[in-house]
């Protein structure tokens, strides 16, 4: 027997504010949604994403399905959440 939901998460992966601004114009549409984590890089002189990522694996459980969203364009750019592979 199942014991875990399988639960649906967004991460909005963006640098500056523009993960800010994608996740406020969806409260406009939506309303406000469950579930969503935000990544800003380099925002704030914030030019490491690993203490954001951590807090974000915390959170998602290995039955989650999460669903990534950003805007690294070059492979260089890309941060290492889209080869995060769970612990569980």
């Amino acid at each position: 027997m199942k014991d875990h939901v399988t639960i649906r998460k967004f991460l909005i992966a963006a640098y500056e504010a523009f993960a800010k601004g994608i996740q406020s114009s969806l409260d406009i549409i939506i309303g406000p949604a469950e579930n969503v984590f935000l990544i800003q890089a380099y925002l704030d002189g914030n030019k490491s994403v690993d203490a954001d990522q951590q807090k974000v694996w915390e959170q998602v459980n290995s039955e989650d399905k999460l669903v990534i969203f950003s805007n690294g364009a070059r492979e260089a750019d890309r941060p290492r959440w889209r080869h995060h592979q769970h612990p569980d």
